[in-house]
């Protein structure tokens, strides 16, 4: 068993953190800091979801205010705004990071939801409020045209990290002109993505034929959907 999440400055000024459970009998295996310094409302270091690929490698994404330990050669060593999303990949026993990295922008941005593919390819979906994400294979509308930019204060975001964590290979908004968010990711065995989240968008791009007979195409009339 693997959980993710975060610790505040009561128990020793640690971020996000990782732990691993037997499954067995509840022992601990193995438990990580994966950030640095205190969390606080204003700078908060928290871990969000995790996945675990074939071979018991762990996968963990979230957001950090700065404080988290990147690893030489990661996609993004260094701070990219105020709150960035994170991806971490952990060895089997915790000993070291095979990789640690940042993704955003120059906004907030925060990792909420993590798969990971037959390769080793991990994916990540959370929220940005970032104007100048680094865009690669785009999302399309029905029009067949690329939503390349942020289109309200805050989008939902997908991004796909190599095996290695040096580089991503797909960085995609996802929105409408209000706020949205990705909180969740799974892929299916074809390779498939599926988000689940929620949107304040009037506009959120929708696909009426994939709605079926139980789907909506159009806003429920509350604060969100």
């Amino acid at each position: 068993m693997f959980y993710a999440g975060y610790a505040g400055i009561h128990f020793g000024k640690t971020g996000a953190w990782v732990l691993k459970l037997s499954g067995l009998d509840g022992a601990q295996i193995y438990a990580t800091a994966l950030t640095t310094g205190a969390d606080t409302d204003a700078a908060p270091n928290s871990a969000r979801a995790i996945a675990v690929d074939t071979s018991g490698q762990a996968y963990i994404t979230g957001v950090s205010s700065g404080s988290l330990m990147t690893t030489p050669g990661s996609a993004n060593s260094g701070a990219l705004g105020g709150k960035d999303a994170f991806v971490v990949k952990l060895d089997i026993p915790a000993s070291h990071f095979l990789y640690s990295t940042y993704l955003g922008g120059s906004g907030d941005d925060q990792g909420l939801g993590i798969a990971i593919d037959n390769g080793g390819a991990a994916y990540v979906a959370g929220s940005t409020t970032s104007p100048n994400l680094k865009v690669i294979n785009p999302l399309l509308d029905l029009a067949g045209n690329a939503e390349t930019s942020l289109l309200g204060p805050q989008d939902a975001f997908i991004a796909r990290l190599n095996p290695s964590g040096s580089a991503s290979t797909m960085m995609a908004y996802l929105g409408g002109a209000s706020s949205d968010q990705a909180n969740g990711i799974v892929l299916d065995q074809k390779g498939n993505i599926f988000l689940a989240g929620t949107t304040q968008s009037l506009d959120f791009p929708i696909v009426p034929a994939a709605a079926g007979a139980a789907g909506k195409t159009t806003f429920g009339g509350g604060t969100s959907d």
